[in-house]
């Protein structure tokens, strides 16, 4: 039982890590697939994410010309 929970200790460490590493910043930029725009992170349009993911710690980042769902990124801390 310990080595379960040791090994479960491990893969939440490890994930926590791997979406520390995903964290979107301001200075990021997204490229439409749809018209082509560049859009920058702080232009792009915010909408509800899919999925039932938090909204306190996802964002749906949507493209202002086109509305086109650009990326969905973590916001949230830890």
């Amino acid at each position: 039982m310990v080595a379960s929970a040791t090994a479960d200790a491990r893969t939440k460490h490890k994930s926590a890590r791997a979406v520390a590493s995903t964290v979107t910043t301001t200075d990021d930029s997204f490229e439409c697939d749809t018209c082509g725009t560049v859009v920058p992170f702080e232009e792009a349009r915010r909408s509800e994410t899919m999925g039932n993911l938090d909204p306190k710690k996802w964002q749906t980042l949507c493209c202002p010309e086109c509305g086109n769902r650009l990326k969905t990124v973590f916001v949230g801390g830890e």
